[in-house]
């Protein structure tokens, strides 16, 4: 429904954080949408297979301290990011779980939030255009 908004490009973009950071890969192959952004997705080790089949460009973010994210699934999306041009993953150092969450002051980092907000919306701007 999105893509026929009179408002729009036609062309639709999906951000998740958290379990909504393992649903956005999900829901932008589902609906082949033109780009996904996940940040500190979690149980995304078990969807490598379907991070590796986004035709999209594809955003990853994480921090270095998240607990929920372990340091096998973040050196896996690394790997992808490497191997293949639309998938960029970012890691924040110091960073924990939540870390784009200024309602969560006891994990919020205005750093790796200002850095990775701007990536973001460069990337959805490019794709989403």
């Amino acid at each position: 429904a999105a893509r026929t908004w009179p408002q729009g490009t036609g062309k639709v973009g999906v951000v998740g954080f958290c379990l909504g950071g393992q649903l956005a890969v999900k829901a932008g192959l589902k609906a082949r949408a033109d780009a996904v952004v996940s940040f500190y997705g979690v149980q995304l080790g078990q969807s490598l297979d379907e991070i590796a089949d986004l035709g999209c460009p594809a955003q990853f973010h994480y921090g270095d301290a998240d607990q929920h994210v372990p340091a096998e699934t973040r050196a896996a999306i690394d790997g992808l990011a490497k191997r293949r041009a639309n998938i960029t993953s970012f890691t924040y150092p110091g960073a924990v779980h939540a870390f784009f969450n200024s309602f969560r002051p006891q994990g919020f980092d205005p750093a790796a939030y200002d850095q990775s907000r701007a990536r973001m919306l460069a990337m959805l701007q490019e794709a989403l255009r």
